[in-house]
């Protein structure tokens, strides 16, 4: 026994010691990897997946710094390979990368469901693991845009629904297809002005309102997200990509606060309105990708936290439920289903 509890102490031990180890690399790494070779590359991989197989737990912190230290290893390691025309899909160190990826998925898998993580702990994992937010973050056009999206909430919102709703329907009606990128900024922002006023009064809007507005807005972006998907990497269309995703962020986000702000009042719901306000609160956490999440910004960042914490609360008060007596254990089931879920589906995806 004494010696059964000598290993367990050992193997404690060196799984710290793994950690602390991965995480001063951590923070003496900068995200940034510089190898000689694809070879090289997969050796540091190797190592990576022999430091992080000790380690038997980790709180979500440790985990993403684990997470992001790995993605960072992986886009320098792919990098190389296909920037390398010697190698083929079956040449020996493509498929040597691919089995170790693998292998360090399925670790970084296992920490991440070693224990119970609540949905704070998701989005919190997803928020920092993003890819290219730094990178994102640090450009003019990211700054640009949030500047021009914080000037925007400037503007004096309409007095009430039937007002707000006869000028976003003016707006549709006038607005024609986008040729410049002006004039995508200008309809964004006499729009902008439209949507957050129905988010005001979004206890008086019908379900036929939202549904004018959905239908209205989307031909307007389809063009545009086609034409940027299909070459990112011209400087407009990345510039545009940004604006894009961030109107996209800030919308979905303030249609969430705007339900919170409506079920707080003590407004008594309709049926339409229960059923439509689970989705605008939950659409959050499920309809963010990946490069949105790269250009959140802080507060934004923070309200989604904020949300993930309280969403039980939250979904029980939709349903006119005393959370605290009757309501916990029906919420609190829907949010244990949606954060594996999502901590499942952002593993297979992004890691």
């Amino acid at each position: 026994m004494k010696q059964r509890n000598n290993t367990l102490i050992s193997s404690g031990i060196s799984a710290f010691l793994a950690v602390m180890c991965l995480f001063v690399a951590c923070n003496n790494n900068s995200e940034e990897f510089s190898f000689k070779n694809p070879q090289e590359a997969v050796k540091a991989c190797h190592t990576e997946l022999s430091n992080i197989r000790p380690i038997r737990k980790a709180n979500i912190e440790e985990l993403t710094m684990l997470a992001s230290r790995w993605i960072a290893l992986q886009d320098s390691t792919y990098s190389l390979i296909y920037g390398d025309s010697t190698i083929d899909i079956n040449s020996e160190v493509n498929i040597d990368f691919f089995m170790v990826a693998d292998s360090i998925r399925e670790e970084l898998t296992r920490l991440a469901v070693s224990e119970k993580r609540s949905l704070r702990d998701v989005v919190y994992f997803k928020i920092h693991t993003a890819r290219d937010a730094g990178h994102l973050k640090q450009s003019k056009d990211y700054k640009n845009a949030v500047k021009f999206y914080d000037g925007l909430n400037n503007a004096e919102l309409y007095p009430d629904i039937d007002k707000t709703m006869k000028e976003y329907t003016r707006l549709l009606e006038e607005a024609k297809p986008f040729k410049k990128e002006g004039e995508m900024l200008a309809f964004i922002t006499d729009e902008d002005k439209c949507f957050r006023s129905v988010m005001q009064h979004l206890g008086d809007a019908t379900q036929e309102d939202l549904k004018q507005i959905s239908d209205g807005t989307e031909g307007f972006f389809e063009a545009i997200y086609k034409a940027v998907v299909a070459d990112p990497e011209n400087s407009v269309n990345s510039r545009v990509m940004i604006f894009l995703s961030m109107r996209f962020n800030r919308r979905i986000i303030q249609n969430a606060q705007a339900v919170q702000m409506v079920v707080k009042s003590g407004r008594q719901l309709t049926k339409k309105q229960v059923a439509a306000y689970h989705w605008m609160i939950i659409q959050p956490f499920l309809s963010i990708d990946n490069y949105s999440l790269a250009v959140l910004t802080e507060e934004q960042e923070n309200t989604l936290l904020d949300m993930a914490e309280q969403l039980p609360r939250i979904l029980s008060d939709i349903d006119g439920k005393d959370f605290d007596k009757s309501g916990k254990e029906k919420t609190d089931d829907i949010t244990d289903k949606l954060t594996d879920y999502l901590l499942s589906i952002y593993l297979k995806q992004s890691i």
